[in-house]
Order: structure tokens, then C-alpha cells, then sequence
């Protein structure tokens, strides 16, 4: 499965939120977790 962080996850993600982390940790190798160009502007 695809992941696509928008600006909030991707912040969570930067500040270490436990429920964050926590979803990261439990997915499959399999799965990817991207953000776009746009996010990255943004922070």
C-alpha cells in the first residue's frame, strides 16, 4: 500500500508523535510511505 503524507502527518512525523511512529513501525516492508513536492515547500 501507498502512504501519501500530507503537511500535518508529515509534521507530526518531524516532532516525533508517538501514534505517528507507531503506525510507521507497524507496516509492512512492503508498504511505502511518500510525500509530494509540495508538502516539502510547505515545511
Amino acid at each position: 500500500m501507498l502512504f501519501l503524507f500530507d503537511t500535518n502527518a508529515f509534521s507530526d512525523l518531524m516532532r516525533g508523535d508517538a501514534q505517528v511512529l507507531a503506525r510507521l513501525i507497524g507496516l509492512p516492508s512492503t508498504d511505502r510511505v511518500v510525500t509530494c513536492a509540495i508538502v516539502m515547500g510547505e515545511i
